[in-house]
Order: C-alpha cells, then sequence, then structure tokens
C-alpha cells in the first residue's frame, strides 16, 4: 500500500512540478496583442479609492508614497468604515498640500464593510476608472508614472509584493509567492485571482455588473466577486506581472493573523466556485496530504534513507516550481526557506482546511460573513 501512495505521490508531484515550469517558462499560445486597447490609461481618467478602518499603525507610510509621487491620479478619495481612532484626522492633516484633489468620505450608520466602502468612493469618482488601494500599502516614487505606460482595459490587475522581515517573515513572504505562482503559472489568459490592494476598473462597467448586494454579507472586499463579475461577461480582463506596476505591503504580523487572512481567502473562493481553481486546489492538497501520510508511515516503518529520499525529493520538485517565479521577482534568496517550507507546509495546509469548515475568521473585528439583515 505504501508503495502505491508513493508512486501516486511522485507521479502527482512530478506533473505538477512540470505543468507549472513549462506554463511558467513559456510565452501564451495566444497572441494577446490583439485584445490591447489602442489608447493607454490616463491619470486624468484614473480615481484612487482607498478605504480604511482603524489604521493609525499602519497608513503612514501609504501617506508618505503619495506626498512623494511624481505624478498623481486626477482624485483621491479616503472612506471611513466607522474608524474609532485618529486615522480620518491623520489623514487630513498629512495631506493638506498634495497637488491633486483629495475627498473625504464617511459610511453611514447603515452601512459597514470594506465593500460597502469602495462602493460609496467608486459612486463619488467622476472618472472613467477607479484604481482601488489597502490603506497599508506602499509603493515607489514613479508608481503612477508608470500606469501611464498600460494598455487601458475592464479591470487590470497589478501585482501585490508581500515583504517579510525575520525568519516567520520571509516564511510568510514565500508561502504567499504561492499564489502568485498560481496566478502566474495558470491565470495568465483567465485571472484566478484579484486583489482590491492594487486593481484598477472601469467605473461604469463595475457599476452595471458588479452586484454588491448579492455578497454584502461578505465584510470584506469584494475582489474576487468583480473579477468573476467582469469575466463572466467576458469583459477584458488583463493581469500584470511587471514590478514597476506592484505595490508593497508587509506580510501579517502572527501566524494568528496569517491563519485568518488565509481563511478569509477561502471563504470567497468558496462563496465562487470555479472548476480550475477547484481542482488545482484539489491537486495541490492531495500532494501535501499524501506527503504528511508517507512522511508518518515511513518514520514508523522505513529506514531512514527512504525518509530522507521522500523528504528531498519534494524539496527539489519544489524549489524547481519556485526558481522562475524566485528570479523574476529578485527574490531568490527566499529559496534558503523552501525546505523548511516544505516540511511545515502540509500540516499547514491541512490545518487550514480542517478550520475552514469548523472556525469562522474575524476581519477588522468583525464576522467575516454575516447573515443577511443583520
Amino acid at each position: 500500500m505504501d508503495c502505491f501512495l508513493e508512486i501516486v505521490f511522485f507521479t502527482l508531484i512530478g506533473c505538477f512540478t512540470l505543468l507549472i515550469f513549462l506554463a511558467i517558462l513559456l510565452p501564451l499560445s495566444k497572441d494577446r496583442k490583439s485584445e490591447l486597447s489602442s489608447s493607454k490609461l490616463r491619470l486624468e481618467e484614473l480615481t484612487l479609492v482607498i478605504p480604511y478602518r482603524n489604521e493609525i499603525n499602519r497608513i503612514s507610510l501609504l501617506l508618505d508614497a503619495l506626498k512623494g509621487q511624481n505624478k498623481l491620479p486626477n482624485t483621491i478619495i479616503f472612506v471611513d468604515d466607522h474608524s474609532d481612532d485618529e486615522t480620518a484626522h491623520f489623514i487630513k492633516s498629512s495631506l493638506e498640500n498634495l497637488s491633486c484633489e483629495v475627498l473625504f468620505l464617511s459610511l453611514p450608520d447603515t452601512l459597514k464593510g470594506k465593500k460597502q466602502a469602495i462602493l460609496l468612493g467608486v459612486k463619488n469618482a467622476t472618472t472613467k476608472f477607479v484604481h482601488t488601494m489597502d490603506a497599508d500599502v506602499f509603493m515607489d516614487a514613479d508608481f503612477f508614472q508608470n500606469l501611464e505606460k498600460i494598455e487601458d482595459a475592464d479591470m487590470l490587475i497589478l501585482p501585490v509584493n508581500m515583504k517579510g522581515k525575520g525568519f516567520a517573515g520571509n516564511l510568510m513572504e514565500l508561502e504567499y509567492g504561492s499564489f502568485q505562482l498560481i496566478q502566474r503559472a495558470f491565470g495568465k489568459q483567465k485571472p484566478m485571482m484579484a486583489s482590491g490592494a492594487n486593481l484598477i476598473f472601469n467605473r461604469t462597467s463595475y457599476l452595471e455588473i458588479n452586484k454588491v448586494n448579492e455578497h454584502v454579507h461578505f465584510a470584506s472586499g469584494d475582489d474576487q466577486f468583480a473579477l468573476n463579475a467582469f469575466l463572466n461577461i467576458n469583459k477584458n480582463v488583463r493581469v500584470l506581472f511587471e514590478d514597476e506596476f506592484r505595490v508593497n505591503t508587509f506580510v501579517p504580523e502572527t501566524i494568528k493573523e496569517l491563519y485568518q487572512q488565509r481563511l478569509r481567502w477561502m471563504s470567497k473562493n468558496k462563496e465562487l466556485f470555479e472548476w480550475k481553481g477547484f481542482l488545482l486546489s484539489c491537486w495541490q492538497f492531495s500532494i501535501q496530504f499524501l506527503f504528511l501520510f508517507l512522511l508518518i508511515c515511513f518514520l514508523i516503518k522505513k529506514p531512514f534513507f527512504d525518509v530522507f529520499l521522500l523528504v528531498l525529493m519534494k524539496i527539489i520538485a519544489e524549489m524547481i516550481q519556485f526558481l522562475l517565479i524566485l528570479i523574476k521577482k529578485d527574490k531568490i534568496h527566499l529559496i534558503i526557506f523552501l525546505p523548511i517550507l516544505s516540511l511545515i507546509y502540509p500540516i499547514y495546509l491541512v490545518s487550514l482546511a480542517f478550520l475552514s469548515i469548523f472556525y469562522r475568521p474575524l476581519w477588522k473585528d468583525r464576522k467575516l460573513v454575516e447573515k443577511v439583515g443583520n
């Protein structure tokens, strides 16, 4: 039985590794040039919407980055989601002399949640395109200037770079790389995920097709819901990977926050079932679960060499998977943390799957999913 499962494991991880490596290495089979717009994105047609709630300790990097930009969008709208700290005052005092229009909005008492804050900002925007960001991101001084190089589209998914500090932070940064790996390998033609931390979309299309009232019970952002709505009616959705279009943020500060964040993401994906993502998740989970099962069996019954060979083959396979993306993202130094992640990732993934059944994560001290009508 162990022999059979070992063959299954090596087959699954071998095929998965080869598929990822070829998908990242090879260009798109379909010529995307015909899909590109003839017009470039113009900052005069762009409004930046930033929802926030109690971000006094994290928003200073974003404000400093905005003040240091070579160019700015037409308008910046900050939307307060019932903060009970001094974030609003801090933002206003920090951006008094910014060289673009800045609006400050607050959600009425009857509304709450990040997606409602985004929707309020979008409704108050007057430009063709809206750009959403999280309050804890920051970017290089030429970020908005670089956006004018992009051909416009109905939705543009821009990169988010997670930065970690110390041993645990580097492991979290590498773990986040697994999401980028899947997007770069399997989401070039049809994006599989989007982050509201760096997302541009056509304002009119967003208001017409993203039915917020259908998923308003999810308190966190509506990035995945908006992506799903745009893809369902074949809107032009593009994902960009170039670092010149990226924003930066930090990984969660604690393991608990990491679990909370990942469980929030998983809850959205369960709500928005999609076959490709589901099959890839099952494939990846099967690999990690089989490895964990075989490792336990081998530790009990097999000699040390067999245990060593099992672990070594998994590490080598995952190094091959991550190698190209780490080189492209100039993060090859993280490769030294991969053997550790390879060993703990199966336990982490299995525990996440278990918790997703029984545990309901919080978002900004609120229930992530609330009953409609509450």
